[in-house]
């Protein structure tokens, strides 16, 4: 399986990372599912040089005064499947957990709960 879980925890309340998360799929080719309530994220990427598009779920629990963002990327279900997809999507996963780091830490999302 090429799937890759990923997670960082966050010093700023849940709603502020799922800002950020959101701010993800503003290049998404498509959101497949968005739970405002339970502050989750599946949306498509788009495809690349080395990729088919990826698609990236998101989870942000929150933790103390905190939040941690759990994400799973994956390949498209009708992809074909290559033997640097587990990379890829680590590569993947790591590049959004560093976006999403970076915006809050700019301010570029409201920080309020």
């Amino acid at each position: 399986m090429s799937a890759q879980h990923a997670e960082r925890r966050f010093d700023v309340p849940a709603a502020a990372v799922h800002q950020a998360v959101d701010a993800q799929t503003q290049t998404a080719v498509r959101v497949i599912d968005r739970d405002d309530a339970q502050l989750s994220l599946v949306w498509q990427t788009k495809k690349s040089l080395f990729s088919w598009g990826h698609i990236m779920t998101a989870q942000i629990v929150p933790d103390g005064e905190g939040a941690i963002l759990r994400l799973v990327v994956d390949g498209l279900p009708d992809a074909p499947r290559a033997l640097m997809d587990r990379k890829k999507n680590a590569s993947m996963a790591q590049r959004v957990l560093d976006d999403v780091a970076a915006r809050l830490a700019e301010g570029s999302v409201s920080r309020g709960a």
